[in-house]
């Protein structure tokens, strides 16, 4: 599965992310085959520096999905010159009878270390990141909801080209599953044509 995600930055504490285009391969196995709504607006506020509220406003991709609300709590800290921290906590919630839609509580975790200009790249990072979850729906802790090491890498002078790679191990509640994760974003500043 793979959606793309517009951001547009309205103010410098205000910013909306609309996943509007999914593009999805569904295999046999079927890991949330009709379950996870793929289009979605989610409106962000910081708060102060560092903490963000934020409320995901999920949307239904096919008739077997639902609508949904996941409000969330950002926390992002840096932990030196080269270290930082990254905190989310989610409360997914779906209307009607999920029907395998995982309505659950996330906590997720995420420690970097950005070591700066690194093998010809503006910048490089290595994460690592941990995902903590009930899911209410099948009554099940989710131990190890997602657990995976990862990279970052600005490709560009202006860090407006980037690259996130990582492999993970994720848990459902029907079992233990593992993936390849790989994003590409571009940031597009309209101030240069103003």
């Amino acid at each position: 599965s793979s959606p793309i995600i517009l951001n547009f930055g309205v103010l410098r504490n205000f910013d909306i992310f609309a996943r509007v285009l999914p593009i999805t391969y569904i295999p046999k196995i079927g890991v949330g085959v009709e379950g996870e709504p793929q289009f979605s607006l989610m409106p962000r506020y910081q708060f102060f520096n560092g903490f963000i509220g934020a409320v995901e406003f999920l949307f239904p991709g096919s008739s077997k999905q639902k609508f949904g609300i996941n409000p969330q709590l950002h926390y992002l800290i840096g932990l030196g010159d080269f270290f930082t921290m990254f905190a989310n906590l989610e409360l997914p919630m779906y209307f009607k009878d999920p029907r395998g839609v995982v309505e659950s509580i996330r906590l997720k975790f995420a420690v970097g270390v950005y070591p700066g200009s690194l093998f010809g790249f503006s910048l490089a990072g290595i994460y690592l990141e941990y995902h903590f979850a009930y899911d209410f729906y099948n009554k099940a802790t989710l131990y190890l909801n997602h657990l995976g090491p990862g990279i970052y890498l600005v490709l560009n002078s202006e860090a407006s080209l980037s690259l996130n790679f990582s492999i993970y191990c994720e848990q459902f509640a029907s079992g233990f599953y593992c993936g390849i994760g790989a994003y590409i974003s571009y940031t597009f500043d309209f101030n240069r044509f103003l």
